[in-house]
């Protein structure tokens, strides 16, 4: 059976570096672009078959990495729809995360430089409070595949100990260890998105950092970042 391996989020978590690390181990066969959001938007409609096709090369593992998937209740077919294709392959979810005010301020700082978030009050974008609920996003998966599909990182830990994450990372895969990985390159970062200073003074006057730890009281206890 084919083995898929979906990077479903968080988005501003470093996502993209761990993609693109991924995507250099010679068992692993990248998907044509690292987002195709299949699941989680109208392509859905094309097919598995579709799907399939953006994976020109052959390998143990087709890699892609969709932060859509972990945008529930914003875009809540996501997980459902990976659990119908289940008879098409061995579907296994990697979910990396990062302290979650850090993760919205990037996102805020990233959607101001591309110009779909303005200086009112952030927190009126739901998706901002949603994807920093990482216990909830989790569960969507967990409830479905079971505990043992899902792999967990840190941003942090990605940046003090990347040979670690990466060789744990390719245990769950199932690949091969034993590869010399480029974990030294960030990629996508956000601090090179320029936001006006003026915009982004503006933006951090309002109080939303209180109150997204407010909303960022869900239990997590139980999602054990322990290798």
């Amino acid at each position: 059976m084919r083995k898929f391996g979906l990077i479903i989020g968080c988005s501003k978590s470093g996502t993209t570096s761990l993609y693109q690390y991924l995507a250099l181990h010679p068992e692993i066969a990248p998907c044509l672009k690292k987002e195709p959001n299949f699941f989680a938007s109208e392509k859905w409609e094309r097919g598995f078959d579709w799907y399939r096709n953006l994976w020109k090369e052959d390998g143990e593992v087709f890699l892609e990495g969709s932060t859509l998937y972990t945008w529930y209740p914003m875009l809540p077919n996501a997980a459902e729809r990976v659990k119908s294709m289940e008879e098409m392959g061995d579907f296994r979810f990697i979910y990396i995360m990062r302290d979650p005010i850090a993760r919205a301020e990037s996102q805020i700082r990233y959607g101001a430089a591309l110009g779909y978030v303005t200086s009112k009050d952030p927190l009126e974008n739901p998706w901002l409070m949603e994807v920093s609920r990482y216990a909830k996003q989790l569960d969507e998966y967990e409830q479905r595949f079971g505990r043992d599909r899902i792999h967990l990182i840190t941003l942090e830990e990605l940046k003090t100990s990347p040979e670690d994450v990466l060789q744990r990372t390719c245990d769950f895969l199932g690949v091969s260890g034993d590869v010399k990985f480029d974990a030294d390159t960030r990629h996508n970062q956000t601090k090179d998105k320029v936001v006006p200073g003026k915009f982004w003074r503006r933006l951090r006057t309002v109080d939303w950092l209180r109150r997204l730890e407010d909303f960022y009281g869900v239990d997590t206890s139980r999602w054990n970042l322990s290798p």
